[in-house]
């Protein structure tokens, strides 16, 4: 191992444990407030955390860099099993378009943001059609108002895309009112939308991402398009 990486290794680690062990007599990084995973009342920093995961993540880089030039695995112990994980959020992302501006539709492309998190998944929004890649999962967000089929091919309109995409359809009702039969299944037979798959969602803006079957559903549905995704 050079010098160098040795001493890049050497920072992560010391960075790593003043994360974990909360030292607010040290700083992680010089210019910058001392990061502390926990804080006194045994709440999680998610900026710690989002640090702590990048630091492993790096170092998981440096291993297999020298198992490269190396051409011989790397000691065991705990080096070796982080060089055996996954890191979901340094690299996968998806990407979610906004075809409608509205204040609800804002106020849920937040909501979706911190559910792509907790499925482990980056998520970037746009409203620019031209600005959507094509290396990406794509999330279309279709807000449905009253007219449910012209509702969804205005928010699809002009949208070519080569890769099966999901059509996120965007319910702003409370339980009692939301469809019984899953969009899906209503739109079947349609020949137009043969690349899409329909994810029906519901979203309030009192009540934001609240708990309900149809939400548990899309949460499911969601992680499983952005698996098999990345796994073509």
């Amino acid at each position: 191992m050079s010098d160098k990486v040795h001493e890049k290794m050497q920072s992560s680690l010391d960075q790593m444990l003043q994360i974990i062990q909360g030292n607010e007599n040290d700083q992680i990084l010089k210019g910058t407030e001392t990061l502390c995973l926990v804080n006194e009342n045994g709440v999680v920093n998610d900026d710690a955390r989002s640090r702590l995961a990048a630091l492993v993540y790096d170092m998981k880089m440096d291993l297999d860099t020298i198992k490269i030039n190396a051409k011989q695995p790397t000691d065991t112990g705990m080096f070796s099993a982080i060089s055996g994980i996954e890191f979901p959020w340094s690299s996968k992302k998806v990407q979610v378009f906004l075809p409608i501006q509205t204040s609800t539709t804002h106020d849920f492309a937040t909501a979706l943001t911190k559910l792509c998190k907790t499925l482990s998944f980056k998520c970037e929004i746009s409203d620019q059609l031209e600005k959507l890649r094509g290396d990406l999962p794509l999330v279309v967000v279709c807000p449905i108002s009253s007219r449910f089929e012209p509702d969804i091919d205005y928010a699809l309109n002009g949208i070519s895309w080569k890769s099966p995409f999901v059509s996120l359809v965007l319910h702003s009702s409370t339980e009692s009112s939301l469809p019984r039969l899953p969009t899906a299944t209503r739109l079947a037979d349609k020949e137009k939308y043969r690349n899409t798959e329909f994810i029906d969602i519901a979203f309030t803006m009192e009540s934001k991402l609240y708990q309900c079957q149809m939400n548990t559903i899309a949460k499911e549905q969601l992680k499983s398009f952005f698996d098999r995704f990345y796994k073509k």
